[in-house]
């Protein structure tokens, strides 16, 4: 009997074509995972800086709350961190857009029977998708006097 002898020096093109279509997938796998944690971190850093500036609008607040007319407070404003007097202190309208240049701070007081002396400080801020959604943040602060 014949033996034969198989030359198997070479891949085919099947197998090649499946090592690449595998090699594909995983990149694939691997760019959808760095962009979801690229994207994650990035709101979880516009989460942080806008935290960051109800925390400073808060300060202000705190070094003026014995001088504020709370009860000439307009309904919604937000307060100047440069300001030199109590006068100055509450701003309105298209400043508290220009406090930053990416956020806009709304800060709102009520005084009820139940929550005395109460602010509500909200930022807001274009989404990452930018499709016209906005995030925001939320912090409520109570002045003990």
């Amino acid at each position: 009997m014949l033996k034969l002898i198989k030359n198997n020096a070479g891949d085919t093109i099947v197998e090649v074509m499946v090592v690449l279509a595998v090699l594909g997938l995983a990149i694939g796998i691997s760019y959808a995972t760095a962009s979801r944690s690229l994207t994650n971190t990035r709101s979880s850093q516009e989460n942080s800086s806008a935290t960051e500036l109800l925390k400073s609008q808060v300060e202000v607040l705190r070094y003026w709350a014995a001088d504020l007319n709370y009860g000439a407070l307009p309904p919604s404003f937000c307060v100047n961190p440069a300001a030199s007097s109590v006068g100055s202190v509450v701003v309105t309208g298209a400043s508290c857009k220009n406090l930053d240049t990416y956020y806009t701070v709304d800060i709102s007081y009520q005084d009820t029977g139940t929550n005395p002396n109460t602010f509500t400080l909200i930022a807001t801020w274009q989404d990452l998708q930018q499709k016209g959604y906005k995030d925001s943040a939320t912090l409520v602060y109570r002045v003990h006097q």
